[in-house]
């Protein structure tokens, strides 16, 4: 529990549970949890942990047993951080996304994972997940948001596209059965080629009908990370990649680099997180297409986002 725990000093400013809420991302390649106070300005624990519930669903409809494992003890750690900090179950909210929507036995993990937390986990729609997202990233424009706006969260299993002429208000939105860890098999499987063809695919109608000359902005664990391997962060430190951008052509370098390298070289990647190797290749390529069939030049890379936005979505 060592890793969860963060600035122990906090407990020494306020009182245990006073003011204090947390948000649960239950994402198909990691778990996230937040716990903050916002009055005071201090996040004690802001932890991304790899799970890999997805794992497998591109081709069966139901939670892997390993999986399943993983996500519990990884429900029991952040169970024991909400303890920690005496977080009230009310001020707890917990979301699942792709994996948890499509599995045939999800209700099996949210019985259980909800008994461990004390609060219901909810499965939410890939539109209110948009929104979510939406409101989060808009929290971490400082200089307000910029219209037209494009947000483009990119995760393992799905792929939320909002679009947004007078931000927070949303114009389109859509939730695309397309994410890392689905293409980088799609490229496995079968080829560079199809996968860019089924990305192609599934994003062209949505982009067609905003038009314009949007700002974009990346969110999501693919988006991020690409942001750290271009700027060569470790440890990663969320406030430089915050805001940080990528033009086309660096992206495109980036992508080709990622798609390119074997095992023993993604490993010596400079701001590659291991346990993302494995499916940032299908991630890049899918930001690459993003900036690619807009008129974007330059990318905006969000490190805040869906956790972020369930987090503001509290009482």
């Amino acid at each position: 529990m060592q890793r969860l725990i963060k600035h122990f000093f906090f407990i020494m400013t306020t009182a245990k549970g006073e003011g204090l809420k947390a948000a649960i991302d239950l994402g198909s390649n990691s778990f996230r949890l937040l716990i903050r106070n916002n009055d005071l300005g201090i996040t004690p624990v802001k932890e991304t942990v790899t799970v890999r519930l997805g794992e497998g669903l591109a081709r069966e409809v139901r939670i892997g047993q390993a999986a399943f494992a993983r996500g519990i003890k990884i429900i029991e750690e952040f169970k024991a951080a909400l303890d920690r900090f005496a977080v009230l179950p009310q001020n707890i909210r917990a979301c699942g996304t792709e994996s948890l929507r499509r599995a045939e036995d999800s209700s099996a993990f949210i019985d259980q994972a909800s008994g461990i937390i004390g609060r219901r986990i909810e499965i939410i729609s890939g539109e209110e997940e948009a929104a979510l997202t939406l409101a989060g990233v808009l929290s971490g424009m400082v200089n307000g948001p910029a219209h037209p706006l494009l947000v483009a969260d990119i995760g393992a299993g799905s792929t939320e596209l909002i679009s947004a002429s007078t931000p927070p208000e949303i114009d389109r939105v859509s939730s695309l059965q397309l994410g890392a860890a689905i293409i980088s098999m799609v490229i496995k499987e079968e080829g560079l080629a199809a996968a860019r063809k089924r990305i192609d695919q599934a994003i062209a109608p949505f982009l067609a009908a905003i038009g314009g000359a949007p700002t974009l902005i990346l969110s999501g664990g693919s988006a991020t990370t690409c942001a750290a391997i271009d700027l060569g962060l470790e440890p990663y430190i969320p406030q430089l990649v915050q805001g940080h951008e990528i033009d086309r052509g660096r992206f495109g370098t980036l992508s080709d680099k990622l798609l390119s390298a074997d095992e023993k070289g993604l490993a010596k990647i400079k701001g590659l997180a291991p346990e993302r190797a494995g499916i940032i290749g299908g991630g890049a390529l899918i930001c690459l297409a993003i900036i690619k069939k807009t008129s974007a030049q330059t990318a905006i890379i969000s490190d805040l986002g869906l956790l972020e936005g369930i987090f503001l979505s509290i009482p």
